[in-house]
């Protein structure tokens, strides 16, 4: 809030309070995304433009309600994600082994061996000096929480038996280019896609990275993100982090002093063909679609069924302006009314 007083960017208090009641008014709930996503900085014309919390959370829940379950359980259970995405041959994180409550798995060649405590911690530790570090997570962890990065320097204090239901991953080696930006944490693009009727729609994209010296990307663990010009292939101006983290506003990384304005990111067109050819694996009305970049190309880290949608709206300068959005109004409102819920919208 001391940032938000304080912010050279901020419009007039008088402006301030009067569209927080024209949102008020039109919304019939408090407009707290007025400040989440910065609609109070005078750069920001439009405020009408962008999504309230009521209404996006409609989105994300009647979305959500349409998703096929075993779509849903593949992408919110990291492990499932691997097994799935491997038999498909699809591009993704090398899967080193498991490790379920006191159960410890190996994948190797796509075969599937119990081993010790011992074996375990030998395995990840030949993994380590082949692939640099090995990244740990949660099965059904969310936002970067739980995620941490195995090395020679830790491997020798790791408790296996503290971590119960976590996946070992071999470490992504990531573009020259995007380790000029940041190069501690595998930063990705993440991708929202609206699909319905076979019809892909791409509703927006961003580029998040770590900061800090942190080895996760996530903006709410304290990285940033910022908004992807799509046609043209690369970095707008300005990235943003969330408001609970300061809601900086950054011309360049502030860790490399790297600027983002025009930066080309590598592969982005096989990025968005990637996901144009994955899309009917995971037939979700709405995605987000996690993808790194490599030296060879794009990979597929992650897909999320149930995506936030702040970041996306900051992003696009209000997801309400986009040409589809109307058919993404038209499917919440008609699924709403068919599952006999009042939680359809019109503004």
């Amino acid at each position: 809030m001391l940032n938000l007083i304080k912010d050279d960017e901020r419009k007039d208090w008088f402006l301030i309070l009067k569209e927080m009641s024209q949102l008020l008014i039109k919304d019939k709930t408090l407009p707290v995304h007025y400040f989440t996503k910065f609609l109070y900085r005078k750069n920001v014309a439009n405020i009408n433009n962008y999504l309230s919390f009521k209404n996006e959370g409609i989105i994300m829940k009647n979305c959500y309600r349409s998703t096929p379950d075993f779509v849903d359980r593949i992408a919110s259970d990291k492990l499932l994600f691997h097994l799935y995405t491997q038999k498909l041959s699809l591009n993704t994180p090398q899967l080193v082994g498991w490790t379920i409550g006191k159960e410890n798995f190996i994948n190797n060649q796509q075969e599937i061996t119990k081993v010790s405590k011992t074996e375990m911690r030998e395995l990840l530790r030949k993994a380590i000096k082949k692939h640099g570090s090995i990244f740990c997570k949660p099965f059904r962890g969310k936002g970067g929480t739980g995620c941490f990065s195995l090395s020679e320097d830790n491997i020798d204090k790791l408790k296996l038996s503290d971590l119960n239901h976590y996946i070992y991953e071999a470490e992504i080696k990531q573009h020259s280019k995007v380790n000029e930006i940041y190069p501690n944490s595998l930063n990705t693009i993440r991708i929202i896609t609206f699909y319905n009727n076979d019809k892909l729609s791409i509703m927006a994209g961003l580029m998040r990275f770590g900061a800090n010296n942190s080895k996760v990307d996530n903006a709410s663990l304290g990285g940033m993100f910022v908004p992807i010009d799509i046609e043209n292939k690369k970095l707008t101006q300005f990235g943003y982090s969330h408001l609970h983290h300061g809601g900086y506003k950054y011309s360049y990384h502030p860790d490399t002093k790297t600027t983002f304005n025009n930066f080309k990111i590598p592969y982005f067109n096989k990025t968005l063909q990637l996901i144009n050819d994955s899309i009917t694996l995971f037939p979700a009305t709405l995605v987000g679609w996690d993808i790194g970049i490599t030296e060879s190309g794009p990979i597929l880290v992650e897909v999320n069924s149930l995506p936030g949608l702040m970041a996306a709206d900051i992003s696009y300068g209000g997801l309400k302006s986009h040409p589809d959005f109307e058919s993404l109004r038209n499917f919440v409102n008609n699924y709403g009314k068919e599952i006999k819920r009042q939680t359809v919208f019109n503004n």
